[in-house]
């Protein structure tokens, strides 16, 4: 049980560090915690992530991220 909450743990920070790097590269980079007008509008206007949740075990199962 222990290694698949480690494995939970693990991929959440991938997808974030993901997720970080791609708001880099498209320029919303923010300073300190704040984000100007301009980084603000292009978040706003980049396409949305699809979100997927699970309800109940999914132990066994295969997880698939979908990249744009």
């Amino acid at each position: 049980m222990e290694e698949e909450i480690v494995g939970i743990i693990e991929t959440v920070k991938t997808i974030i560090l993901n997720w970080a790097l791609k708001l880099e590269e498209d320029g919303i980079l923010g300073q300190g915690m704040t984000f100007s007008s301009k980084e603000q509008e292009k978040a706003t206007s980049s396409p949305a992530s699809h979100v997927t949740n699970f309800y109940g075990p999914v132990g066994q199962s295969q997880i698939q991220h979908a990249t744009l």
